[in-house]
């Protein structure tokens, strides 16, 4: 941040975190969201076993600044509303590729 470069990454696994980013490197990120892994996974991330008792679709917030931790949750359900409308957006799109493929 100092020289104006962020960074926003993304890793299934600690073990995969580990085997590809430094230790040295990691503590580096200011910011960290976690969703549910186990208890020491979670220590050695974000120096707190939380992410061990987080249920489905919730995360935490770690901001390594100030020690902070904020739970969140991470989506909500899309409105059916809204679902049904893409639904219908796609298979128009769909149509739309089956006619000029057919005419083409």
């Amino acid at each position: 941040p100092v020289h104006g470069i962020h960074v926003i990454a993304f890793c299934d696994t600690l073990a995969n975190l580990e085997r590809t980013v430094e230790r040295g490197v990691v503590r580096e990120f200011g910011a960290r969201v976690v969703l549910q892994m186990n208890a020491a996974d979670s220590t050695a991330l974000i120096d707190s076993p939380g992410a061990g008792s987080l249920g489905r679709g919730r995360a935490i917030l770690h901001l390594v600044e100030t020690g902070g931790i904020e739970k969140f949750r991470c989506f909500a359900p899309p409105d059916p509303t809204w679902l049904a409308g893409a639904a219908q957006m796609l298979r128009g799109r769909r149509e739309s590729q089956s006619e000029r493929t057919a005419s083409g």
